[in-house]
């Protein structure tokens, strides 16, 4: 039998709460700057290491954003959350949304950093062409390429560093399944379901793929094929675009990125409901089940 718990932390404040999703092979500590903003204006934080990542390790299956953002839930209704926005990061934009559509009685609002679509057309196809593309290279090299272009020239070497060191560490399988998951939910389900997000929704991106599929950072004016295809399914959104950043846009750019959650907080137009009134920080883990 192995148990599965989701690690999550808990920080004091009112709601709405900010729920703090990270990308593909990351956890919650990215999230540290967003953390500190939220404590500096009272506001309540919550981060949560999908499964298969950080300190949620021990899961075998449910790699997919639905089920990921199931779980987002499942915390969220633990703790007794009444209000919140849930903030993705990359492939955390997908749970994100997920998070947002299966609990429309709490998330108020969207925010997708650097976010993107990877699929297009019948999912199969997209699936077995990833498959294929990862089985030729081998999954340590498709993390070394993939993650080495997610940095502009004279980054932080050692931010770089850690942050693909820690991606090398998933589990092949995991991340193979992880990463087809993705292909899977942009080709098969991105339009039905951003056709059924009705929260105000914040785009922040810094960087895209262009029209050879690498990443490159935005520029002002920059076209993003999947900007378009979020308005074409009707989506309450604003867009920003941080020039001059790579990809982890919330570490790099962290005061653009909290200049702009604010906003989407004053477009939700609710009142702040509830004060959690539990300890300062708090760290937990919530039994998923067992396999």
């Amino acid at each position: 039998m192995v148990s599965q718990t989701l690690h999550y932390t808990d920080h004091a404040g009112a709601e709405p709460a900010m729920v703090f999703i990270h990308g593909f092979t990351c956890d919650g500590g990215d999230w540290e700057n967003q953390i500190q903003w939220c404590r500096d204006n009272g506001r309540r934080a919550i981060t949560v290491d999908l499964r298969g990542h950080g300190r949620s390790r021990r899961f075998e299956s449910g790699f997919d954003a639905k089920t990921m953002g199931g779980d987002v839930v499942d915390v969220l209704r633990t703790l007794g959350v009444e209000s919140a926005v849930a903030v993705g990061h990359s492939m955390g934009c997908r749970v994100a949304s997920e998070t947002a559509l299966q609990a429309p009685d709490i998330v108020e609002g969207a925010a997708l950093v650097d976010g993107g679509r990877l699929a297009r057309g019948d999912p199969e196809e997209a699936v077995e062409s990833g498959r294929a593309a990862v089985e030729l290279a081998g999954f340590a090299e498709s993390v070394q390429s993939l993650f080495g272009s997610m940095f502009l020239p004279g980054a932080d070497e050692n931010r770089k560093r850690r942050i693909l060191e820690r991606a090398q560490e998933m589990p092949p399988d995991i991340g193979t399944e992880l990463y087809l998951s993705i292909l899977r939910w942009d080709a098969a389900e991105f339009e039905r379901r951003y056709k059924s997000l009705s929260v105000p929704v914040q785009i922040i991106q810094s960087m895209h793929r262009d029209e050879s599929r690498q990443m490159i950072p935005v520029a002002p004016g920059t076209i993003i094929d999947w900007h378009n295809d979020i308005v074409s399914c009707g989506v309450d959104a604003e867009f920003e675009l941080v020039t001059d950043c790579g990809h982890f846009t919330m570490i790099e750019a962290p005061d653009e990125v909290n200049a702009s959650l604010e906003r989407l907080l004053d477009r939700t137009k609710k009142d702040e409901q509830t004060t959690y009134k539990g300890p300062r920080a708090a760290t937990n883990q919530l039994l998923i089940g067992a396999l």
